[in-house]
């Protein structure tokens, strides 16, 4: 804030300092106006228009204002990038002075401040409004490049430049309003010329219909009742299917009731179901432990059986050997003879087999390989099945189990087809329906018609999806492809016309080249280009084809953010090109050749998002292929062991055989020498033997008998106890089989009854859903109804007690039958009458509303004439007394001032032709320069340059008294006045701006008049500008002025 206090009651807004730097041609400077009148002068192109700029720009002015620069930018100092404006300003009385700064920089931005404290420019606004400060008036703001501008004024335009300056902003929103209302209102009163004319003619069209339509009425009157009869007949019928809906509600309770009857039943069944399942589990598992205890005793009565019959044998035994050794002693050389004779036999059988079969140790030597071949067999037969179960698991748990992973991935990428129609269908529902459309009538085209490219086109990667569709259009992408003109005819003719799908797009693809054309040279590698975005795609031939001759996707490169870093550096000849996220487009001009490039941001790709991952896939189709390989190979090593098992198998049973024969040689062998070994013993014993005591020998055969029949008593009671267990056992397996037999039965009439049960709980359920289907579409029919009863009837239904018809339905028949009688003698006597023209009865209703409507309108709109023309009177009389004072006033300094200068001149206020015309009132000034001429009004054609000037002057002075502003600012008014208007002009201003002291006062000019009067309250502020003028601030007053007084002292 300023150090400087308002104490001598400085009118506030006056300007107490200027202050620029790098402004326009100063670097700095600093002015200190005086209060009154400032003659600023200097010769042309030294600045002193500078600080009417700065004051106009300081003050939140417009550039248009001044008239010279389009930017603010453009006002700062050459080579410099900031400029600053501070102007010091008075406030009230006893109030520090305010500072307003603006700093401007090179990019056309301005910064305010307050005080030193950055505000906002409406805050800036707000503070010179205040000041009653209005830097676009020309009534106190007049720059050099707008001085002829104000004798260019119209009336219109002076008298607001006039009220604005002098009466403020409200006087002028007065007139404004005025007009407005004046406006209004004559508007007004021609609504009401044309509402008059029109309801003119509206009547007697009417009285020619009348006749007509009094006898169409009554035949509405009968249509009346007969859409009357209608409603009550739908009410009826609603009511009808209410009844009914009770019904299906009464039946489906007692299905549901039936329901779970069913259910209760059925839970019962089950449990007993469970439980029997169950003890079969029990007994069989008890059948089976009773069947094997049975056969464990079996076994044990054979083996019991088998112990007496050795214990008979026994008995037997002791018996034949008493007897034997009797007969041999009886017989002995004779059995000597028949023992040898019998070892003899023996011998021969054995040399016999031994010649036709080999020795033992052979044999013996031939069954130890065949066992080793046996083992060697078997060991290699388990290692081919160990072999063949683990690739079995391999096959099933591992490969199989890896190609079902590697479907489910495929299917679940490929499924991306499939998004993106849901997403066609989505976004552009026409194009969707289209290609249902083709994929039924695919048939009548003669060429391959392919559908929109989003559909059909898939990417290396998925990031290059958001590089496509900031290249192609979305018309494109969801246009079908032709590569025949009439398959397109055809199909937009079809589904635009036939199918009404009319936001359907089609393209048609160049025809395919004789010749395939040579691959492009690779992009710039070094700059961080990998591909272009035609390689990056994988579409049908004739999409591609479209596509780069459309939009030369085989010259678009793709890079990444070493191609952003240095973009710079890419060759002209590339005009398009992507890095990781922007998209680059260089354009040369037709005209001028010069480049020009452009660069944004990539959105994420919207259509395309759901792309197909082709080099994923392509690596999953490899792997299953492999797999499905690797699957071929186990199966073929399967196969090829199977058949090497059934091999092995063959040869161990060939091998067996041979073992089993080599056996049974080798055992009737050992057998044979057995027999000899047991021969020869006992042909020595019989040759050896003594002779036999009879009593020693029956002795002991007695006591063998007897010992082997006491043994044999124990056994049989052993067997007794063994034969009531396997007798209990029997029983009790017979009577679990019994049980098991009859929980069988159970379990399958259990079963059958749970069939019947589900059937008929299922013949429940579809009896409930039939039921609260038929409800629900019952329900509907009644919704439907009644919603259609309410639309007819006011929103309203019978039942209610504001029901519009409700005299009319009481009167009418209850039953539907006597109702559609009553209805078909209305429609009898309706049909009486002449029907006549509809359009009659319509055109007379639509008149008479029209009638009443207008009659209204013409009302409402007198009333509103009288109410403008009472706030027009009220407006008037506020402001015109104010106005016509006003310029009064001013003509009356006007005249003065121009009868001072010897000229006439007069300032009028022009009303126009009517008086309420307040867009025509204006100010009109009249003058005459020479004593023969007549009054002329102020125009650019009728005065000349100067004449102009001295008139413009004075009617600013001839505001002077009159208006409250702060400052006013004048730049070379007199340009072009001669000297004597010039010197007139100027004792004009030196009088009205400082006899008075009403306000601040700038006037800029580059010559000033010798001997002028002046006075204390002028001050003279002469501008220099040149390389050698020192600093403003190195500038001595003191030493000036006393320097100056010397030289006007005369020598002593």
């Amino acid at each position: 804030m300023s150090a400087v206090v308002n104490n001598n009651g400085v009118i506030p807004g006056c300007i107490y300092r200027i202050y620029l730097k790098n402004f326009v041609t100063y670097d700095e400077i600093e002015l200190y106006p005086g209060t009154s009148l400032n003659l600023i002068i200097g010769p042309n192109g030294s600045g002193k228009s500078t600080f009417l700029s700065a004051i106009i720009l300081g003050l939140c002015g417009k550039t248009s204002i001044i008239g010279r620069a389009e930017k603010v930018a453009d006002y700062i100092r050459t080579g410099c990038e900031i400029a600053t404006i501070e102007l010091e300003l008075y406030q009230e009385k006893g109030k520090k002075n305010v500072l307003i700064k603006r700093t401007i920089n090179l990019q056309d931005v301005s910064t305010w401040s307050i005080d030193n404290k950055v505000v906002s420019e409406k805050q800036v606004q707000e503070l010179i409004e205040k000041f009653n400060i209005q830097v676009d008036n020309l009534c106190q703001f007049l720059p050099q490049d707008r001085v002829q501008d104000f004798s260019d004024l119209d009336p219109k335009e002076l008298l607001k430049s006039t009220l604005s300056a002098v009466k403020g902003e409200s006087s002028v929103k007065r007139l404004d309003h005025l007009i407005e209302t004046s406006t209004e209102q004559e508007n007004l009163k021609k609504s009401v010329n044309q509402t008059v004319s029109q309801l003119s003619g509206l009547r007697k069209d009417n009285e020619r219909l009348r006749a007509a339509v009094e006898v169409m009425k009554k035949r509405n009157e009968f249509e009346d009742k007969i859409q009357i009869c209608e409603r009550k007949k739908m009410w009826l019928e609603c009511k009808e299917l209410k009844d009914e809906v009770k019904y299906h509600e009464s039946e489906n309770k007692k299905a549901i009731a039936a329901l779970k009857k069913c259910e209760n039943k059925l839970k019962p069944i089950q449990n007993s179901l469970e439980n029997d399942i169950r003890s079969i589990t029990v007994m069989e598992e008890q059948k089976l432990t009773t069947v094997r205890e049975i056969e464990n005793l079996k076994e044990l009565i054979k083996k019991t059986i088998e112990t007496l019959q050795l214990d008979e044998h026994v008995i037997r035994d002791a018996q034949l050997l008493y007897q034997e050794n009797i007969e041999r002693q009886n017989n002995k050389e004779h059995e000597l003879s028949e023992a040898r004779a019998k070892l003899e036999m023996l011998i021969n059988n054995k040399q016999t087999l031994e010649s036709r079969m080999g020795l033992e140790s052979d044999l013996q030597a031939e069954l130890q390989q065949l066992r080793q071949s046996i083992a060697k067999t078997t060991a290699t037969y388990d290692i081919a099945k160990k072999k063949k179960q683990q690739i079995e698991y391999e096959l099933l748990h591992t490969i199989e189990s890896q190609i079902r992973s590697c479907n489910k991935r495929l299917n679940t990428l490929k499924d991306v087809n499939n998004e993106r129609l849901r997403t066609l269908e989505r976004y552009h529902k026409d194009t969707y329906k289209a290609v249902e459309w083709l994929r039924e009538n695919g048939h009548l085209f003669k060429h391959p018609v392919y559908e929109p490219m989003m559909l059909l086109i898939n990417f290396t990667e998925p990031k290059y999806a958001r590089y496509l569709e900031a290249t192609v259009p979305v018309r494109d992408l969801v246009a079908f492809t032709f590569e025949c003109k009439d398959d397109m005819n055809r199909f937009l003719r079809s589904a635009r016309r036939e199918c009404g799908l009319r936001a359907v797009n089609a393209v048609c693809a160049p025809p395919a080249p004789a010749a395939p054309p040579a691959p492009p040279a690779p992009p710039p590698a070094h700059l961080g280009f990998h591909c272009y975005l035609s390689q990056a795609l994988r579409a049908p031939p004739a999409l591609q084809r479209y596509l780069c001759a459309a939009y030369g996707l085989h010259r678009i490169p793709v890079g990444d953010r070493h191609t952003y870093e240095h973009a710079d550096r890419v060759p002209p000849s590339i005009t398009c090109f992507f890095t990781e996220n922007h998209k680059f487009t260089v354009r040369t001009s037709s005209y001028s050749r010069e480049v020009s490039s452009s660069t944004f941001e990539l959105r994420p790709a919207r259509l395309l998002a759901n792309t197909l991952d082709v080099e994923r896939i392509g690596a999953l189709e490899a792997e299953l292929a492999k797999l499905e390989k690797l699957k071929k190979e186990k199966e073929s090593q399967l196969s090829n062991l199977e058949s090497q098992l059934t091999t092995l198998e063959a040869q161990e049973k060939e091998i067996n055989t041979a073992k089993i024969e080599i056996d049974n040689i080798i055992g009737k062998m050992v057998n044979l020498s057995t027999l000899i070994r047991l021969q020869e013993r006992k042909t020595n014993e019989i040759a050896n033997e003594r002779a036999v005591d009879t009593e020693h020998e029956r002795a002991i055969c007695k006591a063998k008998q007897k010992e082997a029949v006491l043994k044999q008593c124990r056994q049989h009671n052993e067997l007794l106890t063994i034969f009531k267990r396997l007798h209990q056992m029997v029983l009790k397996r017979k009577l679990i089989t019994i049980k098991l037999e009859k929980t069988r039965e159970n379990i399958n009439e259990y079963k059958s009854k749970l069939r019947k049960s589900k059937g008929e709980l299922t013949e429940h359920k579809e009896l409930i859903e039939n039921g609260e289907r038929q409800i629900k579409q019952l329900d509907l029919k009644v919704n439907e109804i009644l919603t259609k009863l309410k639309r007819i009837c006011n929103n309203k239904l019978p039942n209610d007690r504001d029901f519009p018809y409700a005299e009319q339905f009481n009167a009418l028949p209850s039953n539907l039958s006597q109702l559609q009688e009553h209805r078909s003698e209305l429609e009898t006597r309706m049909n009486a009458i002449n029907p006549g023209d509809a359009q009659t009865i319509k055109e007379y209703e639509e008149k008479e509303r029209e009638i009443a409507k207008l009659e209204n309108q013409e009302t409402n709109t007198k009333s509103q004439i009288i109410k403008l023309q009472d706030k027009i009177n009220k407006l008037k009389r506020q402001w015109l007394t104010d106005v016509e004072e006003l310029i009064n006033n001013i003509n009356i300094n006007f005249t003065e001032m121009f009868r001072r200068v010897d000229c006439a001149g007069e300032v009028k206020l022009e009303k126009g032709e009517k008086e309420d015309d307040f867009s025509s009132y204006g100010i009109g000034i009249w003058v005459k320069f020479r004593e023969k001429e007549q009054m002329m009004q102020l125009s650019r054609h009728t005065q000349s340059g100067g004449e102009r000037a001295l008139t413009t002057a004075l009617y600013l002075l001839a505001l002077q008294s009159l208006v409250a502003v702060p400052f006013r600012c004048v730049d070379e008014i007199n340009q072009g006045m001669d000297s004597v208007n010039d010197r007139k002009m100027i004792q004009l201003l030196v009088k009205e701006t400082t006899d008075l002291q009403n306000s601040q006062y700038f006037l800029l000019t580059p010559k000033l008049l010798p001997n002028l009067e002046y006075n204390e309250h002028i001050m003279i502020h002469t501008i220099m500008n040149g390389r050698a003028i020192m600093n403003y601030k190195e500038w001595n007053y003191s030493k000036f002025l006393k320097k100056a007084r010397s030289y006007r002292l005369p020598s002593k």
